[in-house]
């Protein structure tokens, strides 16, 4: 049985034409309870599951794209840019 989230992606993306790429491995919206479900579905819409004009301001997917990897706090409206966040990375480890 698909997740209420699941389903709301295959639908989402059956009526666009693209969504992001990361998608499928972003963990807040692929892990339960990573965030609150009335922000992952907000997320989903806003990002995910937009046009390519809108899942490329997510920050998510442009710190993956930077630097690989994209950290657990970062959310796709975070204001840090690529450097503040590896600046938070280096202070924690």
């Amino acid at each position: 049985m698909y997740s209420k989230y699941q389903f709301i992606l295959f639908k989402t993306q059956k009526m666009n034409k693209s969504s992001c790429p990361n998608i499928h491995g972003c963990q807040i919206i692929n892990i339960k309870d990573f965030i609150a479900p009335e922000d992952k579905e907000i997320y989903i819409k806003n990002y995910c599951s937009s046009e390519k004009e809108e899942w490329e301001k997510c920050k998510r997917y442009i710190t993956k794209n930077e630097l690989n990897f994209c950290p657990d706090f970062v959310m796709p409206d975070t204001e840090y840019t690529t450097d503040q966040i590896l600046d938070i990375i280096e202070k924690e480890y």
